[in-house]
């Protein structure tokens, strides 16, 4: 999600300027956001990375040891204090070569990073005085070393380190970096000042260059064939170091804040501006033309130095301590790796999980309601759930109309049985009539009561209609008796005694026999 990044190993300057060693490197570009920070107790002015660890040069709290290995939650794991004030550090190896501006230059074993201590000099006292910074160059440590000018040390055997050499540029040297056989001083009022290293025991000066108009150097870069001055407030200075005899100006760039340090990564020039944040350009090795601006990332606090290393931007920041930085495709400030919604700059958090970001989830903690939409969405599915539901009770409202009309009937069927009783109809027929009709109940739908077919009278009932239950139920029990005899059936193939055990009288049996209409017949009078 968050990949497109750079590989750059940096030592930075401090308040006074750091160096920033150029390595191989993709480009992570402008377009940064915040992925974790620790504030540490003092003035962080200089860095470097080694594995897992970040080393902090902490001002007055000496050397803070940090694990970055979750960028998002770096840790402080142990800091160490030189009694003085750290202003820079570099890396060599299981040793951290920490700048105090009291004490001079401190070796410290780091092979614990829990357990750092002081590897021990025969004679701490031998570089004490102002030393601001120092880059790490093989077997030798560079030293910064104010008014003396540059300090070389042999620090093959960094328990027994050895000074080979001070070397005086003329001026205040406040920072220094190494590139092949020269080191390249920034010489504070006078600008650059290079020197040639490939016999450290014997190092000679080469050429130079001042800068015109205002500003100091604090500090220097180095990129191919030009070195980076950052010059405090007038901005930063590009050198053409290309004949180290004759640098020369190339161009400048000035920003808002005052320039302190400069780091080369890929085709990005990152200047530390102090209270100016991170300046982002684009363009090495080349002029910078008035729209080289790539961004700006603003730490609310002081830039001292930057180191570029991995996936992330690692700010030594005199107020806020450690900055992390990472890729921010969306530009909303917060890196991709941590941001929940890495192309949505209007959404960065989702705290219950649903989808939704915080701004757009009316309620952010709570993963069933989501947005106004989804809202929308909800109401519509309580709507259909209320719909089915109603519908469901009407479903169950039906069946008991229908189930009330089959009682309704009962009740008629009931009464038809007692009458039917009182005229002597086989009353196990009536029976298993009703026993049809309790079944009945058991597979009602919502669909026309179907017809229940009754016998003929000779096998024990009257009737063999269809009831309407509602009509049927509301009438009078008296109608019962006016229920009618199917006219369809015929007598005359009924014996006499069977016209008997159905209620006929003697006179109707021989109106029957003699063909006297039913309608004449004296049976009704009964």
């Amino acid at each position: 999600m968050k990949r497109i990044y750079l590989l750059v190993f940096t030592i930075c300057i401090s308040l006074a300027g750091m160096p920033n060693l150029e390595a191989d490197h993709v480009d992570l570009g402008a377009n940064l956001g915040l992925i974790g920070s620790y504030d540490t107790p003092g003035s962080s002015f200089g860095m470097a990375i080694s594995g897992n660890y970040a080393y902090i040069a902490d001002g007055d709290y000496g050397m803070a040891i940090i694990n970055i290995e979750d960028p998002s939650n770096p840790a402080l794991i142990e800091r160490y204090s030189t009694s003085g004030f750290s202003s820079d550090i570099a890396i060599l190896g299981n040793y951290a070569y920490v700048a105090d501006r009291q004490n001079g230059l401190i070796i410290i074993n780091i092979e614990d990073p829990n357990n750092p201590y002081e590897h021990g000099w025969n004679d701490r006292n031998l570089v004490r005085e102002y030393t601001n910074s120092l880059a790490i160059s093989g077997n030798y440590a560079y030293v910064a070393y104010g008014n003396n000018g540059l300090l070389i040390m042999n620090i093959e055997e960094p328990e027994n380190p050895d000074v080979i050499g001070v070397y005086e540029t003329g001026d205040y040297v406040y920072d220094v970096a190494i590139s092949g056989n020269y080191a390249y001083v920034a010489d504070y009022n006078s600008g650059l000042t290079i020197m040639n290293i490939e016999e450290p025991g014997n190092a000679t000066k080469l050429g130079s260059y001042s800068p015109y108009g205002s500003g100091i150097t604090l500090g220097v870069s180095i990129s191919g064939n030009y070195a980076y001055l950052s010059m405090g407030d007038p901005g930063v200075i590009i050198v053409n170091i290309e004949d180290p005899t004759n640098p020369t100006y190339y161009d400048y760039y000035d920003t808002d804040g005052t320039a302190y340090s400069v780091t080369i990564s890929g085709n990005y020039t990152y200047i530390a501006d102090y209270y100016g944040g991170v300046v982002i350009l684009y363009g090495v090795d080349s002029a910078w033309p008035g729209e080289s601006l790539a961004g700006i990332y603003d730490t609310a606090g002081y830039v001292c130095s930057i180191t570029i290393s991995g996936h992330y931007v690692y700010i030594a920041d005199g107020n806020r301590g450690l900055i992390i930085l990472s890729l921010d495709t969306d530009k909303d400030g917060w890196a991709d790796s941590i941001d929940a919604f890495p192309r949505n700059s209007q959404e960065y958090k989702d705290s219950d999980g649903d989808g939704v970001g915080d701004n757009s989830d009316p309620l952010p903690n709570n993963s069933l309601i989501q947005t106004s939409g989804q809202i929308g969405v909800g109401i519509v599915g309580l709507v259909v759930l209320s719909s089915l539901t109603v519908f469901s009770g009407l479903s169950i409202y039906g069946n008991f109309i229908v189930v009330n009309k089959i009682a309704g009937r009962r009740d008629i069927l009931m009464k038809r049985m007692d009458y039917s009783k009182s005229l002597g109809i086989n009353v196990e027929k009536l029976e298993e009539i009703m026993e049809r009709m309790e079944s009945s109940k058991d597979e009602v739908e919502e669909k026309p009561l179907p017809t229940i077919g009754l016998p003929d009278p000779g096998e024990g009932i009257l009737v063999d209609e269809v009831v309407d239950a509602e009509s049927e139920s509301s009438k009078d029990e008296a109608m019962v008796a006016e229920d009618s005899v199917e006219e369809n059936v015929d007598y005359s193939t009924w014996s006499d005694e069977e016209l008997a055990d159905a209620g006929w009288t003697a006179t109707q049996i021989v109106d029957l026999r003699n063909g006297v209409p039913e309608s004449e017949s004296s049976k009704d009078e009964n």
